[in-house]
C-alpha cells in the first residue's frame, strides 16, 4: 500500500475484506434457534440438518466458538457455540459463516470479592431509614445491563431507628471491602437513590444468566442440545453449566465489563449525531451505550498503540460509525465508503492539503472494523504513513486485539482456525506482500500472526519494538511505503535468529488457540546442552506455567536416564495441585519431554514421577508440564527434576 499522493487517499483494512466473509453473508443465513431441517446456501453449498444430539459431560475448554467437552462416556468432544448474536459462528475451517444463538444457562455462584462497579444485584436484607442494608441473607447477580426494579417492601417503610425486611434490586457504584455502594431508582416512600450495603458475613453471590464468560474448565454441563450439520461440524443449540466450587473473579471479558460499565445508559436505537472523546470525533447512529462501549474501546486501543510508538496522538481521528444506512444522507459519503458501509466493511480516508491533514474511517457498526481502521488513521495523522502492507495491516490487527495488561491471543476464532490448519505460510512470503494467495482476509491474518509473536516473545520483542519505531519515523532514510526497503531492514535486524524465529513462528501455529501466551511459551536460545556423564546428575526446576524448558542435558542414541520429580503444581488457578504423574484418567498435568534436533523436535514422550528412560535418538532434552499451550496461563507452581546417566 502505497497510501500517498498529492490531496486525497484511501485505505480499506484486512480486517475489512474479513469481516465481508463474516458479515455480509451472515445476512442470508439462518437466524435465530438452529431447528430441523436447517438449510441455508452459501457460494453454492447447502448447509442441512444432518441429525439432533443431546449430551452431558464437563468443560475441557471454551475457545472463541469452539467449546470442548468430556462427555458422560469420556469421550472428547468439539462442539461451535455463538455465545454473541452479533457474532455468527464459522463452520469448516472459517469458511462458512452462520448465525445460530445458543441459548446459555449458567448456575452457580461467585465470592462477593467478585463484585464490582456496574454489576446489578438482587438482594435480600434489612434495611433502615437511613439508606443502612444489613443482615443480608440473599444476593444474586444478574446479567449485565439488567433493569433495576428498586425497592420491594412487603412490611412497609421503615421508620427513623427500625429496620424492615427488603428486597432490592440495586446496581453497584463502589466497593470497599464488604460495604458496597448502590444505586436505585428513586423511591418516594425511602426519598433517596443510594444505599449502604453491608455484605459482612455473605459467603456467595448466587449466579443464574446466560453468559458464557463465566464458564471455565471441570464446570458441568448438565445438559446440551446441538444439532450436526452437513459440514461435520456440531452446532450448541441450549446448553445449562453448573460452575463447580465458589468463583474468587468473575472472569468476564472486555464486552462484558464494558457492558456492566455503561448498563445506566439507554440502548434505544438512535438518529445520526456526533459524539465526541478525547481523542475521536464519532459521527454515528449507534445507541448511547453502544457509543459508550466503542469509544472506551478506542481510547483504551489508541493508548496501547500510542504507549508502543512513543508518539502520542495530537489531533483527533474522526469516525462515521453507521448501523441503519436508511438514516443517512449517503451521498455526503466517498463513493466507495458507500459499498463498504452496506457490505458491513470499514475503509479510511486520508487527506493531505499543504501541512494540514485528517483521518476520516467511514465504517459500519462493528467495533473491530472501527478499531482496525482507527490504527492506520493514527499512525498515518503521527508518522504520515502507515507502512509497507504487511507491516500495517498486521500491526492494525494487533492493535485492536490488545488488552491493558494481556498478551494473550484473543482474535476471530476464524482466523485462528484458518492459521492452525494449514500449512505455514513461510515468513519471506509474508514479507512480500506479492507472494500471498487466497481468499483477501486470509494474507492479513498471516500477517497479524507475524506481527503477534514479534510484538509478544520476549526473544524478539525489543528488536522488534525498536524496529517498529525506527521504521515510523522514517527508518535510517529509508522511504517506509518501500516495501523492498523496509524486508531488507527486517533481514538485517532478525537475519541472524532467522532459523529461531521460523521456527518459534511455526511452533506457535501448531498451538495457536485463544489464550495461547506466546511469551510463556517463549524457547530458551541461550541455554547449554552438554552430554551427561555416566553416573552423573543434574537438577532444575520446571515450571508449571511455561512451555518447553531445557535442561542443559544433550543426549545420544541407547543412552539410559532415570528421571524423578518431586514436588506438585496446579494446572488451574482454583484446582487441586497434583504431582508430576498428573490427574488420573486424563494425565493432564503430566512431566512430559520432547527431543530437540537441528530445530526439529520428537514426538512428546511422558516420563511422570519416576521414569527409566532411554533416548531413541540424538537431541537435546526438554520438558514441561502437559497441558494445552493455551491454557498455561493460569497454572501455577513448580517440580524439581531430576536427571540422571545411568552406567
Amino acid at each position: 500500500m502505497a497510501p500517498f499522493g498529492n490531496r486525497r487517499f484511501f485505505h480499506t483494512g484486512g480486517i475489512s475484506r474479513k469481516r465481508a466473509v463474516i458479515f455480509v453473508v451472515a445476512s442470508v443465513l439462518i437466524a435465530g434457534r438452529l431447528g430441523s431441517p436447517i438449510r441455508t446456501c452459501l457460494a453454492q453449498e447447502e448447509i442441512t440438518s444432518v441429525r439432533d444430539l443431546a449430551v452431558r459431560g464437563t468443560v475441557e475448554s471454551l475457545t472463541g466458538d469452539i467449546l470442548t467437552i468430556v462427555d458422560a462416556d469420556g469421550k472428547l468432544r468439539r462442539l461451535r457455540i455463538q455465545t454473541e448474536a452479533s457474532r455468527p459462528i464459522m463452520l469448516t475451517g472459517g469458511s462458512v459463516p452462520l448465525n445460530a444463538p445458543a441459548r446459555i444457562r449458567v448456575t452457580g455462584a461467585v465470592h462477593p470479592s467478585a463484585l464490582t462497579a456496574g454489576m446489578v444485584i438482587d438482594i435480600e436484607g434489612r434495611l433502615a431509614a437511613s439508606g443502612q442494608v444489613d443482615q443480608v441473607t440473599r444476593v444474586v447477580l444478574q446479567p449485565p445491563g439488567s433493569a433495576l426494579h428498586g425497592l420491594s417492601l412487603p412490611d412497609g417503610p421503615p421508620s427513623a431507628g427500625q429496620t424492615v425486611n427488603a428486597k432490592i434490586s440495586a446496581a453497584i457504584r463502589a466497593i470497599n471491602k464488604e460495604i458496597v455502594k448502590a444505586g436505585i431508582p428513586r423511591d418516594v416512600a425511602l426519598r433517596r437513590d443510594q444505599l449502604k450495603i453491608d455484605l459482612t458475613g455473605v459467603e456467595k453471590v448466587e449466579v443464574d444468566f446466560g453468559m458464557a464468560g463465566m464458564i471455565r474448565r471441570g464446570d458441568i454441563v448438565s445438559g446440551l442440545t446441538a444439532s450436526e450439520v452437513s459440514t461435520g461440524d456440531v452446532v450448541v443449540r441450549t446448553i445449562d453449566v453448573e460452575l463447580v466450587g465458589l468463583r474468587e473473579d468473575a472472569r468476564l471479558g472486555v464486552d462484558d465489563r464494558l457492558r456492566i460499565k455503561y448498563a445506566h445508559l439507554p440502548d434505544e436505537p438512535s438518529g445520526p449525531r456526533d459524539e465526541r472523546s478525547r481523542n475521536f470525533l464519532l459521527r454515528t447512529d449507534l445507541s448511547e451505550r453502544r457509543t459508550a462501549i466503542l469509544l472506551d474501546k478506542l481510547e483504551t486501543m489508541l493508548e496501547l498503540v500510542s504507549d508502543y510508538y512513543g508518539r502520542p496522538l495530537r489531533q483527533p481521528i474522526q469516525c462515521v460509525v453507521v448501523e441503519n444506512p436508511a438514516q443517512w444522507n449517503v451521498g455526503e459519503f466517498p463513493e466507495r465508503a458507500i459499498g463498504k458501509i452496506r457490505n458491513g466493511e470499514g475503509m479510511t480516508e486520508y487527506r493531505r492539503i499543504g501541512r494540514q491533514q485528517t483521518a476520516v474511517v467511514y465504517s459500519a457498526a462493528n467495533d473491530a472494523v472501527v478499531q482496525h481502521e482507527s490504527v492506520h488513521g493514527y499512525c498515518f495523522l503521527v508518522f504520515q504513513t502507515t507502512g509497507p502492507l504487511w507491516y500495517a495491516e498486521g500491526m492494525a490487527e494487533v492493535g485492536r486485539f490488545w488488552e491493558p495488561e494481556n498478551a494473550a491471543v484473543h482474535a476471530d476464532p476464524a482466523i485462528l482456525g484458518f492459521l492452525r490448519d494449514s500449512d505455514p505460510q513461510p515468513i519471506d512470503d509474508i514479507l512480500n506482500e506479492t507472494s500471498l494467495a487466497g481468499e483477501l482476509w486470509k494474507p492479513y491474518a498471516w500477517r497479524w500472526a507475524l506481527c503477534h509473536l514479534l510484538v509478544n516473545n520476549p526473544n524478539y520483542a525489543t528488536s522488534f519494538h525498536a524496529f517498529s519505531r525506527e521504521l515510523m519515523n522514517g527508518y535510517k532514510g529509508l522511504e517506509a511505503e518501500s516495501n523492498a526497503d523496509a524486508v531488507a531492514a527486517f533481514r538485517m535486524v532478525f537475519g541472524e535468529r532467522g532459523r529461531e524465529l521460523n521456527f518459534e513462528y511455526r511452533h506457535m501455529l501448531a498451538n495457536l488457540n485463544g489464550g495461547l501466551r506466546v511469551d510463556l511459551c517463549a524457547w530458551d536460545w541461550r541455554a547449554s546442552h552438554k552430554p551427561l556423564s555416566p553416573g552423573k546428575e543434574t537438577q532444575i526446576p520446571i515450571a508449571a506455567q511455561r512451555g518447553w524448558q531445557p535442561v542443559g542435558v544433550r543426549v545420544q542414541p541407547g543412552e539410559t536416564y532415570q528421571i524423578s520429580a518431586s514436588g506438585a503444581w496446579r494446572i488451574d488457578r482454583h484446582g487441586m495441585e497434583t504431582s508430576a504423574d498428573g490427574m488420573p484418567g486424563s494425565g493432564t498435568g503430566r512431566l512430559v519431554g520432547v527431543l530437540m534436533h537441528d530445530y526439529r523436535l520428537s514426538d512428546e514422550f511422558e516420563l511422570g514421577t519416576l521414569t527409566t528412560w532411554t533416548a531413541p535418538a540424538e537431541g537435546d532434552l526438554y520438558l514441561r508440564c502437559r497441558e494445552p499451550m493455551a491454557a498455561l496461563d493460569d497454572n501455577s507452581g513448580e517440580i524439581e527434576a531430576t536427571i540422571k546417566r545411568e552406567h
